[in-house]
């Protein structure tokens, strides 16, 4: 790999870890991922990459204790409608593999799995913790605008990403462009063709944004795609390392 971005759930503690990490030709890119919302739309990820120079702790201090304590609250709803249906996760076993890191979604996948309640992450998010299902609850932090408008007051770039989960994508796009939004995610890791991707390269040409692609690793128990081997038309990587060697991200 040439490449790794960095962008965990709402948090850049992980990029302050490896801000000093070189290992011969791969960079590495420090970004986050940032749950938003819209009137129009409950969830909304907004991924960010930011310049070397960034002072992390300072953004780091932006999110800080108040959306660790969005999560976990988000995640104790969840459990508790888990529990009412018979499918007890303790907190306490949430708490123990988020000392570092915040609560979320794939945790209390690893958590189904580990209670035998389904057998892979896939069947978790489809049974228990997808947006269609009773279980879910979004995370509501910032709203789309005041997250593009962070990510810009540190010097970063701001993409929607995977704007196919959404209910009406292309509506997503729109009001992010409307908010200086500078890209979209256009290849899933997989290209599933039920996506759609073609509209969003389309969207994202016509309004002059940069294409963005990953193989949104959330552990070696939920992968989609081995990491490096998501979809990613070389013309479209050139053109994406080219704006973050623009903005000084790499």
């Amino acid at each position: 790999m040439r490449v790794v971005a960095i962008t965990d759930h709402d948090t850049v503690n992980g990029v302050k870890e490896l801000s000093s990490f070189q290992d011969g030709d791969m960079s590495v890119v420090a970004g986050v991922e940032l749950s938003t919302y819209s009137e129009s739309e409950p969830q909304i990820h907004l991924t960010g990459y930011f310049p070397k120079t960034t002072d992390f702790s300072s953004l780091q201090s932006q999110l800080g204790e108040r959306i660790r304590s969005i999560r976990i609250t988000r995640c104790k709803t969840i459990l508790d409608r888990l529990e009412r249906n018979g499918y007890n996760i303790p907190y306490e076993e949430i708490e123990a593999k988020t000392k570092h890191c915040n609560p979320s979604l794939p945790i209390i996948a690893e958590c189904l799995m580990q209670h035998h309640y389904v057998s892979t992450f896939q069947e978790a998010f489809t049974k228990f913790l997808g947006q269609d299902t009773p279980y879910y609850e979004p995370v509501r932090f910032l709203t789309l605008k005041d997250g593009i408008e962070l990510i810009h007051s540190y010097k970063g770039v701001a993409a929607v990403a995977h704007p196919w989960l959404c209910n009406d994508p292309l509506q997503v796009c729109s009001e992010a462009l409307s908010y200086g939004v500078d890209g979209l995610e256009c290849f899933p890791p997989s290209h599933r063709e039920e996506y759609g991707t073609t509209q969003f390269r389309d969207f994202a040409h016509l309004h002059n944004l940069f294409c963005s692609s990953g193989s949104d690793f959330h552990g070696i128990n939920n992968l989609e795609v081995p990491i490096g081997e998501n979809v990613f038309p070389e013309e479209e990587v050139d053109a994406f390392l080219a704006v973050l060697k623009k903005h000084e991200v790499l």
